[in-house]
């Protein structure tokens, strides 16, 4: 899944690592195309594709073919896709119109079939309420998102966790996070929980879990941005910034210390199918806003480290096969936000090889990939 915050004051953008992304990709004129590289564990990939100020969801084989768009074909600006637990559906966040620019682009969630058909929006919000971020719930039957008002008359924006039902029959539940700034919404594998990450109305931030039905709020890690659940749902592997600690939480557990990352700071943090590995993208310098550089394969039984990608370029969305055997990111050269994005593509990393494959070659921007179950 993208894992990314929005906050928009008058036409400026404030945004985290991978929504910097999506900003400028929006600006560029690129088009994606496979390379012809092979890929196993799930069959199909989920992606984004940037084109002058919109951006559009595209669907492709695993071995890079048969790419075609999913998202609705009417120049809006859509991103965050997601697949449903069985494959057969996607949900994604977007607006009719430019949203960064335009004060009255209507913002929502859709839920449509992987074939790109029956497209229902499934959220209301109109304007200025900032809708995104779709996660299943583990049955299907819901998608859990997150919209941030706009300042109120103190300046405190707040948040609110939506849970609406695919069918489109309207939204089941709304649960209130009162001077909270709430990104990186994730439902369980269990389904009993939802974690997210906040900056709280009392100056700091962390990664928070809550009942779908608003109940139980508790703080499992403070200085951390992201969060992964154990395929289990027994816990939550998070980083910590300030010690470069990663270490699995839980609701009623003291944290287990599983690796430290000397001189890094975590940033996107993917577990593996069969709960063993992780995958987690690190920078030098902590800020919400940084975008990693290093990818490493972390081993939460033993502890090691491997280096995938370790350079000058930007690593983003990490997301593991269905069968484990490789992970797929998006990479990119670091650019002046000013310039516009350049050229990005997905990679592929074989864990058992150590191979690294590109496995599209674009002369823009094609990535953020979500492998099928």
């Amino acid at each position: 899944m993208l894992v990314v915050a929005l906050v928009i004051i008058g036409v400026s953008v404030v945004a985290t690592s991978a929504l910097v992304v999506y900003i400028l990709l929006a600006q560029d004129s690129g088009r994606g195309g496979a390379s012809g590289a092979t890929a196993s564990g799930g069959s199909r990939i989920l992606y984004t594709v940037g084109r002058n100020e919109s951006a559009a969801i595209y669907v492709m084989d695993a071995d890079g073919s048969r790419r075609r768009e999913v998202s609705a074909d009417d120049g809006g600006f859509y991103a965050y896709p997601s697949w449903s637990p069985d494959g057969q559906r996607i949900a994604y966040w977007g607006a009719d119109d430019y949203p960064f620019l335009d004060d009255n682009a209507s913002l929502g969630i859709w839920v449509a079939g992987a074939d790109g058909t029956n497209h229902i929006r499934v959220s209301h919000t109109i304007t200025r309420a900032n809708d995104y971020q779709p996660t299943w719930s583990p049955d299907g039957t819901r998608v859990a998102f997150i919209s941030i008002s706009q300042p109120d008359e103190t300046g405190m924006r707040h948040s609110t966790i939506h849970i609406a039902r695919t069918d489109g029959s309207g939204i089941e539940r709304n649960l209130a996070l009162t001077g909270f700034v709430a990104i990186n919404l994730r439902w369980s594998p269990s389904g009993q929980d939802l974690a997210f990450t906040a900056w709280t109305p009392y100056g700091h931030h962390g990664v928070y879990v809550i009942s779908p039905e608003g109940e139980g709020l508790v703080e499992v890690q403070r200085d951390a941005w992201m969060a992964a659940w154990l395929p289990d749902g027994q816990g939550l592997v998070v980083g910590n910034h300030s010690t470069h600690v990663i270490s699995i939480v839980g609701r009623d557990q003291e944290p287990q210390e599983i690796a430290y990352l000397e001189g890094q700071v975590p940033q996107d943090i993917v577990c593996s199918p069969d709960g063993r590995l992780i995958a987690v993208s690190t920078t030098e310098t902590e800020g919400y806003d940084e975008i990693g550089t290093s990818l490493y394969i972390v081993s939460l039984q033993t502890g090691d480290v491997v280096t995938v990608y370790d350079g000058e370029e930007w690593v983003l969305e990490p997301v593991w096969s269905s069968d484990g055997d490789q992970l797929l990111y998006t990479k990119g050269e670091v650019q002046s936000p000013g310039q516009g994005i350049p050229d990005a593509n997905m990679w592929l990393y074989h864990v058992a090889s150590g191979e690294l494959e590109k496995l599209t070659n674009s002369a823009g921007f094609v990535g953020l990939g979500e492998w099928s179950p």
